[in-house]
């Protein structure tokens, strides 16, 4: 859906999917009556990266109903100046609306950047207040009639009643791209796309971050962390099993010290899953099948590059010229592995 086409505002109850685990029946307020609660969710593009805009805000529609708006983070400038943004909505009649309204548009961003390989700073876990004393708040109050919340990176709810006095900082940028890529992603997603699970989020999460770091390494392992965080690491055959649950009596029944004892049997007892290389394949089997990534085959190419996470982390190995040639087709295999993993209502 392109920013210029439009859709009503339903005003009746209707069912949004927010989370993989469950379904939020949320009311969209009636324009007639008082706006209650509103948030702004606010990220920034690295290495001055923007949109090509003249705008200050861009108002949207989503495709299943909510207006939301594009705007720079600083209101007196315009989107192509800054690589500072938020995405708002109001008009929410408790704060868990505004609170699932405002995570269906975290994870719309989030899939956004994974799906078009951009980085985006959603500043999650940032420090939730500025360090002002209560005096100060208080003058604040009785200036603007308004409360004093920190323009922070990451997601804000607050009552519209308070009327809030934001107060961040600005960066600026050079135009890259048109808002209408970002907002018509945001649109067709909102309410109707959702992580499949934690894991499959904390994927996404870990894969946009690896667009902030410039060294390869790195980038490399936080890769490989997205994959293994969408792992499902099953039992190993019920043979292998029955013999590690022997070691382990052996070592019971030992004459080992305590502390050797109970670290052996914790160890053994980690023997009774499959290893991480063995779920890695399977996965890289199930996403990429009938594919190749670097002349390999998906369960091969997860092999090479799981060989290369543990020499660089265990024996502080890497062949950074190898490492490069392998990155951007680890990159697509993370991102199809993603995609996999996300809930699609369309």
């Amino acid at each position: 859906m392109s920013v210029e086409q439009q859709h009503q505002l339903p005003l009746a109850r209707k069912v949004w999917r927010t989370t993989p685990t469950q379904l939020l029946l949320l009311r969209y307020a009636n324009p007639m009556t008082t706006s209650t609660y509103a948030f702004p969710v606010r990220f920034a593009l690295p290495m001055a990266g923007t949109f090509a805009s003249s705008e200050q805000a861009i108002a949207f529609d989503t495709d299943t109903g909510p207006a939301l708006t594009f705007a720079s983070a600083d209101k007196d400038t315009v989107i192509s100046e800054t690589n500072q943004f938020r995405i708002s909505g109001s008009g929410f009649a408790s704060i868990q609306e505004a609170e699932a309204a405002a995570e269906s548009v975290r994870q719309s961003l989030l899939m956004y950047a994974v799906r078009h390989n951009v980085a985006l700073d959603l500043g999650r876990d940032s420090v939730t207040d500025l360090m002002f004393s209560d005096e100060v708040k208080q003058a604040v109050k009785k200036a603007t009639g308004g409360s004093l919340i920190a323009d922070k990176l990451g997601t804000t709810v607050y009552s519209s009643d308070d009327k809030p006095q934001f107060l961040g900082i600005n960066m600026t940028g050079k135009g890259v791209c048109e808002p209408s890529f970002l907002t018509g992603s945001v649109a067709r997603t909102f309410g109707k796309h959702s992580f499949a699970k934690p894991r499959a989020l904390l994927a996404a999460e870990l894969y946009t971050v690896g667009h902030l770091v410039a060294r390869i390494p790195a980038r490399f392992l936080l890769l490989v962390s997205s994959l293994e965080a969408l792992l499902e690491v099953g039992p190993r055959p019920q043979e292998t099993i029955d013999h590690v649950q022997s070691l382990i009596k052996q070592t019971e029944q030992s004459n080992l010290p305590q502390d050797e004892k109970a670290s052996l049997i914790n160890g053994l007892n980690s023997l009774r899953k499959e290893s991480i290389s063995t779920a890695g394949r399977r996965l890289a089997a199930e996403v990429g099948a009938g594919q190749t990534y670097g002349e390999l085959s998906a369960s091969d190419f997860f092999k090479k590059i799981y060989q290369l996470r543990s020499q660089l982390v265990h024996e502080g190995q890497f062949d950074a010229k190898v490492i490069h040639g392998l990155i951007e087709e680890l990159d697509r295999l993370v991102r199809e592995a993603i995609e996999m993993h996300i809930l699609k209502d369309d």
